[in-house]
């Protein structure tokens, strides 16, 4: 499977949270078809990753993972995500997360979808 076509569903999977919010039934089926996509594409990292993500949405009917935080920019993050209503936060997060995937190989990328496998793995 090609990076492009999965890049495709991840911006569908993003316009589903511009429109519609945490809408987890609408998610969770984009979700699916991202994870069934990465598996055909032999990447089983990102293949579990999606599968907990999905597994999380499922269970909380939400996306509760904070973005990583940057170690310089620590303090200007807080600030910014106080003044973010908790579904904008989760919304956010899950974009920005979804974002990184576009591009798995890229070493930034890669070390920040980490800190969300552990996050997730709790």
């Amino acid at each position: 499977m090609d990076q492009i076509v999965i890049n495709k569903q991840i911006n569908r999977i993003q316009q589903i949270l511009i429109d519609s919010g945490m809408d987890t039934d609408k998610l969770l089926e984009g979700m699916k078809e991202l994870r069934a996509m990465f598996s055909a594409a032999n990447n089983p990292r990102m293949t579990r990753l999606t599968r907990m993500a999905l597994e999380h949405i499922e269970e909380n009917e939400t996306f509760l993972i904070e973005i990583p935080a940057d170690e310089e920019d620590e303090d200007t993050e807080v600030e910014t995500n106080n003044e973010l209503t908790d579904e904008q936060k989760q919304i956010e997060s899950l974009d920005y997360m979804l974002s990184l995937m576009t591009k798995p190989d890229n070493k930034l990328n890669a070390a920040e979808l980490t800190i969300y496998y552990d996050a997730l793995k709790g």
